[in-house]
């Protein structure tokens, strides 16, 4: 009788230790792959400059009046750009 007894017993607990190992080996896969992803992925910066940075300025001042070079190419590409428009 005792070792029936004692054979549920380490039956049910070896069922728990499996269980248990499960749980815990899914729980240290999921940390692990927190880890290689923090480490692979680029960090997270909270600041609204960073955003700024990468945006190219639209819009750029036209040339003194004096600079008759820059204000001649302006003007040539301006007229261009509004011919390729006009076709499509």
């Amino acid at each position: 009788m005792p070792n029936e007894e004692l054979k549920l017993l380490l039956q049910s607990a070896a069922e728990n230790v499996k269980k248990n190992s499960k749980k815990s080996e899914s729980e240290s896969e999921e940390i692990l792959f927190q880890k290689i992803y923090q480490s692979i992925r680029p960090p997270v910066t909270t600041t609204s400059t960073t955003t700024t940075n990468g945006v190219p300025a639209f819009y750029v001042k036209p040339p003194d009046e004096t600079d008759f070079l820059r204000q001649k190419l302006r003007e040539e590409t301006r007229a261009e750009f509004l011919q390729r428009r006009s076709r499509v």
